[in-house]
């Protein structure tokens, strides 16, 4: 089988022509959907558990992560020296976190 030296340049060429083609057919497509878009719109149906999710999502959202009228309280106890720790309070609940048992 023999190569000739233009065949490649043909090649080549039909394929510039062919991605030309694609590139305007692409732009025609581009031209009509913005209309398209325009009048279609888009809409999700939320299951009961993801519509309760992120109802608590926005609850959790809006309270402060932390409270400040119990932090200035126990901030006064301790500048005070009035706080006091409750030992076995503390023992009991650090008995029931994970991988302290």
């Amino acid at each position: 089988m023999k190569i000739e030296p233009n065949s490649a340049l043909n090649v080549n060429q039909a394929k510039t022509e062919n991605v030309a083609s694609v590139e305007r057919a692409q732009q025609q497509k581009n031209v009509s959907a913005p209309a398209a878009r325009t009048t279609e719109k888009d809409h999700a149906i939320l299951s009961d558990q993801a519509q309760l999710l992120s109802k608590a999502l926005s609850k959790a959202e809006g309270t402060p992560e932390v409270r400040m009228e119990k932090v200035e309280v126990l901030r006064k106890e301790i500048l005070d020296g009035q706080y006091q720790v409750n030992y076995d309070e503390l023992a009991k609940r650090m008995s029931g976190l994970p991988g302290l048992k």
